[in-house]
């Protein structure tokens, strides 16, 4: 939050900026992330981050989106108006050539995305050194504390559970497990001593924390995670927060079946995240 703006008018601002069916007058607008391109032929996150690319493109002069992971050359096919820069880890001059380049051949940088809040984390301090008057905006693409925490506390039912029972069978997940799941709060749950993973789902959630905090404004996917930010415990004021999930054409309605209408499951990934698994 800016010292001579509130926060309320700042998100009004960002808003009018971000989201305006009309161009926006700032010149540039990047993302940054230490890890991972967007991938969107592989995972949900990647389809949303070129959406969102590609969204801001038609609102910015140009569009950038720098990264630690080596260059890949299928990029340019997924939103061909982004300019795509490698930035090697852990070098200072990289990182400041980059930020240099973009504001002398494209203007100045208004706002700066962080993909997660790890590239918050790694590069936000770096951005208020050398584009001090740009907005620094966080995407949090998922609550990652609220996933870690609710596979952290898959594992502490299955043991409270056995210690119950006696066994060590892996517990069947009743309507009641699922709901205590679905309810999770990770800034309110009182971990048990002798969960042995407790430290990285709390750590987690501090981390996050601290990102969204440190941004101007904060990218949330659901509502029910805006919900869950809203709440107290949190202490996040809510025009900080702005709603941006998938920027896709609605269904049109009629097309599908009724919910009632529906039957089955079906899930299509590779299972790589555990709670996906549970």
């Amino acid at each position: 939050q800016r010292n001579d703006i509130s926060c309320s008018s700042l998100g009004n601002s960002i808003r009018r900026l971000l989201f305006s069916s009309s161009a926006a007058e700032a010149s540039s607008i990047l993302f940054l992330s230490p890890t991972s391109w967007p991938e969107p032929n592989a995972t949900a996150a990647g389809i949303r981050t070129v959406s969102l690319l590609s969204h801001f493109a038609a609102r910015f002069c140009s569009v950038h989106f720098g990264c630690g992971a080596p260059m890949k050359e299928s990029m340019t096919r997924f939103a061909n108006n982004v300019h795509w820069h490698h930035i090697k880890p852990n070098r200072t001059d990289d990182m400041t050539n980059l930020l240099q380049h973009i504001q002398s051949r494209h203007g100045p940088i208004s706002a700066v995305v962080f993909d997660r809040f790890y590239a918050e984390e790694a590069y936000s301090f770096r951005i208020r050194e050398q584009c001090p008057n740009a907005l620094r905006i966080l995407d949090m693409q998922d609550v990652h504390s609220l996933r870690i925490g609710r596979q952290q506390l898959i594992k502490e039912i299955d043991q409270r559970e056995a210690n119950k029972k006696h066994t060590n069978k892996q517990i069947k997940m009743t309507s009641e497990l699922i709901d205590e799941v679905m309810n999770f709060d990770p800034s309110m749950h009182e971990w048990v001593e002798d969960l042995s993973q407790q430290e990285k789902a709390h750590s987690t959630l501090l981390r996050e924390l601290a990102s969204i905090h440190r941004s101007d404004l904060v990218l949330v996917c659901s509502s029910s995670e805006m919900n869950m930010l809203k709440q107290p415990s949190w202490n996040v004021e809510s025009p900080k927060l702005i709603p941006a999930s998938f920027f896709q054409m609605r269904v049109e309605q009629g097309t599908t079946l009724s919910y009632d209408e529906r039957c089955d499951f079906v899930s299509i990934g590779g299972f790589k995240h555990p709670p996906n698994v549970d």
